[in-house]
């Protein structure tokens, strides 16, 4: 009786490391693809401290992963990266398919902020026109 009981709890012990290791593997975003500044494409996936980088193919052939931030107190896990010809026709990422670029880009558009908030006047709406009142036109510089 002794045993089962210990049998039990060393299942119930090993139940909850093993779901703790896969909530920490579900939290990790999933690869992705982005261009990067000199025309190639940065391949780039998310992998615990100690995990090793996954295997990249572009156009079947294999194309070295490497650590392009490890981890630390502040950033408990590894980015890795590996760069590919932005005309990679086919992109796998650890087995999983990736997207490439496709193949007539005739622009490219960005969107973002820059975190900051104007709350002067003018600041709900800034459109053309609106530069010289911007806060980097008054500051003389972009």
């Amino acid at each position: 009786m002794k045993w089962a009981a210990a049998l039990a709890l060393l299942s119930i012990m090993l139940a909850i490391l093993l779901a703790g290791r896969a909530a920490q593997a579900a939290e990790l975003p999933l690869p992705w693809v982005q261009l990067a500044d000199d025309g190639t494409l940065s391949v780039r996936a998310v992998v615990a401290p100690n995990g090793t980088c996954p295997v990249v193919l572009a156009d079947g052939k294999a194309v070295a992963a490497r650590s392009r931030a490890l981890a630390d107190d502040k950033f408990p896990v590894r980015v890795c990266e590996a760069r590919v010809p932005a005309a990679t026709a086919a992109l796998t990422v650890g087995g999983g398919a990736m997207p490439g670029l496709p193949a007539g880009v005739q622009g490219l558009g960005v969107v973002g902020g820059n975190g900051c908030r104007d709350r002067g006047r003018g600041a709900l709406f800034r459109g053309r026109g609106a530069t010289a009142r911007a806060p980097a036109a008054r500051r003389g510089s972009s």
